[in-house]
């Protein structure tokens, strides 16, 4: 039922483009429908492992599928996307060029779904990169500061993009595969420098993605700037892009993989993930603090939650 549902919301997209210009409010019901079927299908597959293939063509194939560590992310995703849907209405109404908008919010919906179910880092880096060009294009809607903010952000994105790209290209040539269930193995076959390069590369783009402190510069900008309904799809989801990459290379991936990949092995690692988490936590309270608009708080909050995150991740206990 996962190959139907992605399958269905990739190729829909042109279809929702003409639907919502002809009518907004059925364009926002068909998103809260896709959305219901998502968190419908990532429930009833939580606790399972599954696994498909979309071939495309001769050399290129996106995997995806359920696990533990996705299963929460993509139920989070659907669940927040069928808040907005619902309950949204009031923006949207205020909301100019509101087709396009929908459609935008189909675009990044969509890649959400793909990027939580990905099972490979090809699959992933693709829809990631997806869901950045329709961010960005929500955030530039407002008018010269929001382009501005736009801008910002997809800048930031891009920085994130290429230290993902680079890590990848590094993964590729060392094992000959970006198949996320093959990643523990691949990462203990490497040398320690090849591994420093591949886990840095990873965790900056993790990290700038999810809008941790020092890596926040976006953040206040594009929550400040985007549409209400869309900043709160900012919060609530995209930023946990960044969270599910950490997740992935601090958590996932066995630690027995990195063990000895730099002098004080994963001791180091943890210290140094602390003190950014802790970092975030300091300076994202003391932002939002003094804040007088809703969306920058809710900003700078999230830098805060953010240092939550990362610090969990660091110590890896159940506290």
């Amino acid at each position: 039922m996962m190959q139907h549902l992605l399958i269905f919301g990739t190729l829909f997209t042109i279809v929702f483009y003409f639907i919502s210009k002809a009518s907004w409010k059925l364009g926002a019901l068909l998103l809260a429908l896709w959305s219901a079927a998502g968190l419908y299908t990532a429930l009833a597959g939580y606790g399972t492992e599954s696994y498909g293939v979309l071939r495309i063509s001769a050399g290129l194939s996106l995997s995806y599928g359920s696990n533990p560590l996705n299963a929460p992310f993509a139920i989070a995703g659907f669940f927040v996307i069928l808040m907005l849907s619902l309950f949204g209405t009031a923006s949207l109404r205020e909301q100019r060029n509101r087709h396009m908008f929908l459609f935008l919010m189909w675009v990044v919906s969509v890649s959400v779904a793909w990027v939580f179910a990905a099972r490979d880092l090809l699959t992933l880096f693709i829809f990631w990169e997806t869901m950045t060009w329709a961010a960005y294009f929500i955030i530039s809607m407002g008018g010269k500061k929001s382009m501005k903010a736009g801008r910002i952000f997809f800048f930031m994105s891009m920085i994130a993009a290429y230290a993902m790209l680079a890590g990848m290209f590094i993964i590729h040539n060392n094992i000959g595969t970006l198949d996320i269930q093959a990643l523990s193995g691949g990462f203990a076959a490497m040398s320690p420098g090849t591994r420093n390069a591949v886990w840095i590369l990873f965790v900056a783009a993790g990290l700038i993605k999810a809008g941790v402190y020092p890596m926040h510069i976006w953040v206040r900008r594009a929550y400040g700037r985007a549409p209400v309904l869309f900043a709160a799809m900012l919060s609530s989801i995209l930023s946990k892009f960044g969270f599910f990459i950490l997740t992935l290379f601090v958590f996932w991936i066995p630690a027995t993989a990195f063990r000895g990949m730099m002098p004080g092995g994963l001791a180091l690692i943890s210290r140094v993930l602390a003190y950014i988490g802790g970092l975030s936590i300091m300076a994202g309270t003391v932002a939002a603090i003094v804040q007088k608009d809703a969306r920058k708080l809710i900003a700078f909050s999230s830098v805060s939650h953010g240092g939550y995150i990362v610090l969990a991740l660091a110590y890896g206990t159940t506290m």
